[in-house]
């Protein structure tokens, strides 16, 4: 039943709301990146795995290095635009699955990562523990996960994710959507996406990915700390300056 959620509600997400990528976003994953660019440099054309690809963002920023791409999403809309993103002599593949039970056999990639996405699973420690399956030994695998707000900001949001869901996506984006995307600027959105760098559509994808899913958590850096420890993987990389943004080698 979770996953039928979880495929519902990105599935509608990606019918909605696809639109041309920002530079903000791309620069966003770009420096998320930049441990794994690293790493594709020093290897020799590795397998890349990119688990939750949305509509192809990072498949867009590892199209132009040296490396096997694979993209992996619950969405099939999702699936379709990034494949349509990319050039046609890019060395890039996509498969519909599930973050929780990748469709790959052990060891099939030299490195893994997931930007944000297994925040929704349900299970984002077993889904750490999937990533670690399909890399090889020595590999390298990384996440992203906006940490928990404090105080009133959680309050807030917590507040604007159960009105959304009692809404319905019509009036959300009429009564919360709509009116959020003004006030971008002085949100806590990461990507650094508002109307002063992106278009009225970008910024209301931004806003939707955020309080529209049913499933979404927020954990502490101990806890994605300790779903590394249980996969036996070793932090090389750790961005303080930025949310949860962690690399390590299995």
């Amino acid at each position: 039943m979770m996953k039928q959620t979880l495929q519902f509600d990105f599935e509608q997400h990606w019918t909605v709301n696809v639109t041309p990528v920002s530079e903000a976003k791309l620069q966003e994953a770009a420096d998320f990146l930049q441990p794994l660019a690293t790493f594709i440099n020093d290897a020799n054309t590795p397998h890349i795995l990119d688990v939750g690809c949305g509509d192809g963002i990072h498949s867009m920023i590892l199209s132009q290095l040296d490396c096997h791409y694979t993209g992996v999403d619950i969405s099939t809309n999702a699936v379709s635009t990034a494949k349509a993103r990319m050039a046609t002599n890019v060395d890039a593949a996509f498969a519909i699955g599930d973050a929780l039970i990748l469709p790959f056999a052990d060891n099939a990639f030299d490195a893994v990562f997931s930007y944000g996405v297994i925040a929704y699973t349900g299970a984002p420690s077993q889904a750490v523990a999937e990533m670690m399956r399909v890399c090889k030994p020595g590999g390298l695998v990384g996440v992203w996960v906006y940490p928990k707000p404090k105080g009133i900001p959680y309050a807030l949001l917590t507040l604007t994710r159960l009105l959304a869901r009692l809404a319905g996506r019509k009036f959300t984006r009429l009564f919360i959507v709509y009116p959020l995307v003004v006030l971008l600027p002085v949100l806590p959105v990461q990507s650094g996406v508002s109307l002063l760098n992106s278009s009225w559509k970008q910024c209301v994808e931004v806003i939707e990915v955020n309080i529209l899913p049913t499933k979404l958590q927020f954990p502490t850096k101990v806890q994605v700390t300790s779903w590394f420890a249980m996969s036996n993987l070793t932090i090389t990389f750790d961005a303080s300056h930025r949310p949860i943004s962690l690399w390590g080698r299995k």
